[in-house]
């Protein structure tokens, strides 16, 4: 459901904006460029709900990984009334309660001696590489040798970890996590040809990347009734800098 960022077409109905492919700025407009991609990834997460960056450098707890886990699966769609918690230091009424207790009995994450979560502590680069094969339906019978080193290799092998250069005990912050979930959705599930992003109807362009503007498609179809105050910009997944607006598939001098 989601659609290239360089593309960027089709807002909805009749409504569209398309970048300007100036000849000067070629940059601008290809997906293949670092800037674009960086920011076709941080808006996919986002827009699939599974986390909104707001400090690129900030370190992600175990507890708002849970969270994060819970949000990039179905799980998110049925959340649990009660926030009983099966972790000493994870009361009922910690924010993330609820997405602990679901990633802890998926396996994704495990606690530690003393029936200890430790849900306030950063996530470390090792806990997302098990939690992730995990999600894609490997176990600790799938791996043989040093379980740690064997996890790594398995997780370099599905690309999981692109655009990534962390060590297993490293922290990650909102950045790392921002990567690893959007390689995540572009994986493969264990023995299947089905992109793990399915699950939240992702889809792939062309060049293998999940397509942003597709993940508006439910929400966005049909024509959109402008109002004073009305932004484009906010309802699409790109830069309004040498963007123009179609309506009706004319030219429009709506201002993004």
């Amino acid at each position: 459901m989601k659609r290239p960022h360089a593309a960027c077409r089709i807002i909805s109905g009749s409504l569209a904006a398309v970048a300007a492919a100036a000849a000067v700025t070629p940059v601008q407009v290809l997906a293949s460029t670092s800037e674009a991609n960086f920011e076709m990834r941080e808006q996919v997460v986002k827009l699939t709900g599974i986390m909104d960056v707001t400090n690129y450098t900030q370190e992600v707890t175990r507890g708002d990984f849970a969270r994060m886990l819970v949000n990039a699966s179905s799980y998110r769609e049925n959340l649990p009334v009660s926030n009983v918690s099966v972790f000493a230091d994870v009361p009922g009424s910690h924010p993330n309660a609820v997405y602990i207790r679901i990633a802890a009995s998926q396996g994704w994450m495990t606690g530690y001696l003393g029936g200890l979560f430790k849900p306030d502590e950063p996530v470390a680069y090792k806990d997302a590489v098990k939690a992730f094969l995990t999600i894609l339906g490997y176990t600790d019978e799938d791996f043989s040798g040093d379980l740690s080193s064997s996890r790594i290799s398995k997780f370099n092998y599905l690309e999981l970890n692109e655009k990534m250069s962390r060590q297993p005990g490293d922290n990650l912050n909102q950045q790392d996590c921002m990567n690893l979930f959007y390689n995540l959705l572009k994986a493969k599930k264990k023995d299947s040809s089905e992109i793990y992003g399915a699950v939240l109807e992702c889809e792939l362009n062309s060049d293998g990347e999940i397509n942003p503007i597709s993940i508006l498609d439910d929400e966005r179809k049909g024509p959109i009734l402008i109002h004073k105050g009305f932004s484009v910009i906010e309802s699409v997944p790109f830069s309004s800098e040498g963007a123009n607006v179609f309506l009706n598939g004319a030219a429009s001098t709506w201002r993004l």
